[in-house]
């Protein structure tokens, strides 16, 4: 995947690009709907990337602090256990986020579904958001 977003959202739009090229407001609300949805994506994507940074930093601290001690009992083996354990949960707000995500993307593609294919009063309860200042 790109580096920056604005090369992903040139990929992203030509994999949802129109079989007839659309015009005026068509053409802008399209534009819109596709910069959120593929804005979701971008964001999804690289929530993951984020944790993976938070674990790694957090697995290293603990290997490190750990591994200058030796295991003689059973709750020095369970205490490093669960040093383990904590390394991993750096980012308690991760499902929270996912979920969230996760339903942006589902709405905009029923937003872009209904923009492109639905009916004239599915493009009245559904219009696009307002134009979408670059992130």
């Amino acid at each position: 995947m790109p580096q920056k977003f604005e090369d992903f959202l040139e990929i992203f739009s030509r994999a949802f690009s129109p079989t007839r090229p659309h015009r005026g407001i068509a053409a802008e609300g399209d534009q819109v709907l596709l910069h959120s949805l593929a804005w979701a994506v971008w964001e999804r994507l690289h929530v993951y990337e984020r944790q993976v940074r938070q674990e790694e930093a957090g697995l290293r601290r603990a290997l490190d602090e750990l591994g200058a001690q030796a295991v003689e009992t059973y709750r020095d083996l369970r205490v490093r256990a669960r040093v383990i354990e904590l390394a991993f949960k750096t980012e308690p707000t991760l499902s929270e986020a996912m979920a969230k995500l996760e339903a942006e993307i589902e709405f905009g593609i029923n937003q872009l579904v209904k923009w492109r294919y639905g009916s004239d009063l599915d493009q009245e309860v559904f219009p696009p958001p307002a134009r979408i200042a670059e992130r």
